[in-house]
């Protein structure tokens, strides 16, 4: 009441007081100056092993960053607890997000004068105790998974604290045991990759951008960094084909990566192509080309590093169509991502165990298996990968996987499930990837490696063995099938039909170019880049337009003889005509000789034009009759029949019956001097009659005539 009554008398005293402290309070030099520095702690290194005996030490190694530095050495500690074990996932991951068990015990650790204005790195020996109860130590009462809860604290304020966790062996173990005789450890597989933007520009440039080539540094950094443990990699062979014709860094960069020991390689294909949105019959032999090229880039390029079709990375909606394609393409399995399980099947996939496979099955009867990327670990993974705490996320995966151990451990002895015997992890696997299917900064996969290492329970393999390896899902003693859903996608008409005309010009138009030109390679490098799936109209036919203005400039080189008359002497003459190829290079072009009054006994004709000059041709024909009338030139391409312009019009002029006329005559004449022949034979033979029988009757002959007396 006194306060009210002072307040009324002298208000804008009050006001001052309180503006005063208002103003000491938000001051950081004057009572806060520990808060307002915005210290903040980053785990670098910590044992994730206690052991079991009494009095053992942990060491945690963290950095103490700063906004900006304090005004002055100010009081600060490290306030370590912990609490109560965690035998399950859900417990885990609940501690991460800010609700662990209770504590059990809290040491607090002055670092006042080990830390300086600035921050700096700390290394911190915490030792333990069982049963007792002192200030100085931990208490950690019997083995398990303990949630650790670290705080920084300067001048009374915790500016910072994070939740780790570390595993105290049973009693008088030094080191976690090796497995069980007749047992095996839960196999975990760690895959990723991009979606690179295409490389090849429409005037056949090669541009790799920032992003995916600092994407390919960090796949060659963590190979090189762990050169002894497998990394699976989805990337796009466009990519890696463009590192090999790029600069003399990225081919080196290639180098470095046909050199790694760990480096695995899924089958993709070339460009960005969809299953599911290509899996109608009109398109689908664009995805099966693509998958063929994408190989035979990375068989070529990358051979000791593939092993095709063991496995297939899905991150969008799979659905049936794609589904069916991809077992007809050989697929044996498909690993889906947490994008695709939210929206493959209406996401009943998330709801079936993820260390087991699912079984999709299929409208034609048939089956495919797919593995599971675990989402609570992906989700782990995606967030390590961005914030600067790569180490603690580590810790916490780890975490949860040996949580997943005591779970399924308790699964065996529940007999809930059909297990092999005495194997738990038999059949099991754990597949890892980040939300969107990227592979995991380097800094947070040579920390989780580094963890699972130590790890007797975990070991890391190939992501594609691991799904192979995993058995099916059973629900009271049947598999757990999915079905599908329809493809709903209906692909671009206009799309498909472009880049089939456009390759059928291609093909045609390389028939007529030798076999050292590059522009028929370069032109199916464009074709092949066409299906990106994230083209547009506009982009594809920006890409079009290079190659058809090249064929034009190709074709519209080639000059057709101009309008003539030729004239046929005989029955079977030649037609001779020339034809200029103005261009430079030497072509091949089909000629084409057509009219309904000649015949062209050897059809068309493949001929080769040199550059830069006419070339006479002699094309046999066979006249069918005399008379004046049009004959039809076209050239074609040498494969394919694409007219390369108009076709010309020439005027034929028979007279191919002026020599039969001359055989007649010559036939007549000599039946003249036949007949002449005959008839003077004739004739003297008729005189020598006569005159034999004038001889005969002369008296001279001795003919004596007789009579009567």
């Amino acid at each position: 009441m006194r306060f009210f009554a002072g307040f009324q008398k002298a208000p804008h005293v009050f006001i001052v007081l309180i503006v005063a402290i208002m103003t000491l309070w938000s001051d950081p030099q004057v009572i806060r100056a520990g808060s307002a520095t915005g210290a903040s702690l980053h785990l670098t290194s910590q044992m994730q092993f206690l052991s079991g005996s009494e009095g053992g030490l942990f060491r945690l190694s963290f950095t103490v960053d700063r906004s900006q530095a304090a005004p002055v050495q100010v009081p600060s500690f490290l306030i370590v607890s912990s609490h109560r074990t965690v035998n399950n996932r859900e417990a885990v991951r609940a501690a991460i997000d800010g609700d662990p068990p209770r504590i059990v015990d809290t040491v607090r650790i002055d670092l006042t004068d080990r830390v300086g204005v600035d921050g700096g790195a700390i290394d911190v020996l915490i030792g333990s105790e069982v049963g007792t109860r002192t200030r100085e130590l931990l208490q950690f009462p019997e083995p398990g998974l303990y949630p650790i809860t670290v705080s920084w604290e300067e001048d009374g304020v915790t500016t910072s604290s994070l939740l780790t966790f570390i595993e105290r062996l049973p009693l008088g173990a030094f080191a976690p045991e090796g497995l069980a005789p007749g047992t095996s450890p839960l196999q975990v597989g760690l895959l990723g990759g991009f979606d690179s933007t295409v490389t090849l520009q429409p005037n056949s440039t090669t541009v790799i951008t920032d992003a995916d080539r600092q994407a390919i540094i960090d796949i060659v950094s963590i190979s090189e960094t762990l050169p002894d443990q497998p990394i699976t990699v989805v990337v796009r062979p466009e990519l890696i084909e463009a590192l090999d014709r790029s600069t003399a860094e990225d081919a080196e960069l290639l180098a470095r990566l046909q050199t790694s020991s760990s480096l695995r390689v899924l089958s993709n294909t070339f460009v960005d192509v969809d299953a599911s949105e290509n899996s109608t019959l009109e398109t689908s032999a664009v995805f099966r080309r693509q998958l063929r090229l994408g190989e035979d880039v990375l068989t070529s390029l990358l051979p000791t590093h593939i092993n095709p079709r063991l496995a297939w990375f899905q991150n969008r909606q799979l659905t049936n169509g794609g589904a069916i394609l991809l077992a007809e393409l050989g697929l044996r399995n498909i690993i889906l991502g947490v994008q695709a399980q939210q929206s493959t099947a209406e996401g009943a996939a998330q709801l079936a165990d993820t260390t087991r496979k699912v079984e999709f099955r299929l409208s034609d009867e048939s089956s495919i298996t797919a593995g599971l990327i675990d989402p609570y670990l992906s989700s782990a993974l995606t967030r390590g990968s961005r914030e600067k705490n790569p180490v603690l996320v580590a810790h916490h995966i780890v975490a949860e996987l040996k949580a997943l151990l005591l779970e399924l451990d308790q699964r065996e002895s529940d007999q809930r499930e059909p297990v092999q015997p005495n194997d738990t992890m038999m059949g099991r696997g754990v597949l890892l990837s980040t939300n969107d299917g990227s592979l995991p900064s380097p800094d947070m996969v040579t920390a989780l490696y580094r963890l699972l290492a130590d790890e007797p329970r975990l070991n890391v393999a190939p992501a594609e063995n691991v799904v192979t390896l995993m058995s099916v899902n059973f629900v009271d003693s049947r598999p757990v099938v999915i079905n599908l859903q329809p493809t709903e996608f209906v692909p671009s008409p206009d799309a498909a039909e472009e880049i089939g005309d456009l390759t059928a010009e291609v093909n045609a138009h390389s028939s007529m170019l030798p076999n050292e030109d590059l522009r028929p390679r370069l032109w199916r490098s464009v074709l092949d880049v066409l299906p990106h799936r994230s083209f547009t109209d506009q982009r594809r036919r920006e890409y079009s337009m290079v190659i058809r203005n090249e064929i034009q400039n190709l074709a519209s080189a080639i000059i057709p003889p101009a309008a003539t008359t030729f004239t046929l002497g005989g029955r079977d003459s030649p037609i001779r005509f020339s034809v200029r190829n103005d261009g430079d290079t030497d072509v091949r072009v089909r000629i084409r000789l057509t009219s309904s009054k000649l015949r062209f006994p050897e059809g068309d004709q493949v001929v080769l034009l040199p550059a830069q000059m006419s070339t006479a041709i002699d094309m046999p024909v066979i006249a069918r009759s005399n008379g004046r009338f049009p004959v039809s030139l076209q050239l074609f391409t040498p494969e394919g029949d694409i007219p390369l312009g108009p076709p010309s019009t020439l005027t034929a002029r028979v007279n191919a019956l002026a020599g039969l006329g001359q055989l007649v005559t010559g036939i007549a004449v000599l039946l003249l001097l036949s007949w002449w022949v005959s008839h003077l034979r004739r004739e003297r033979h008729q005189r020598r009659s006569i005159q034999a029988r004038l001889n005969r009757r002369h008296p001279s002959g001795g003919h004596q005539e007789t009579g009567s007396i």
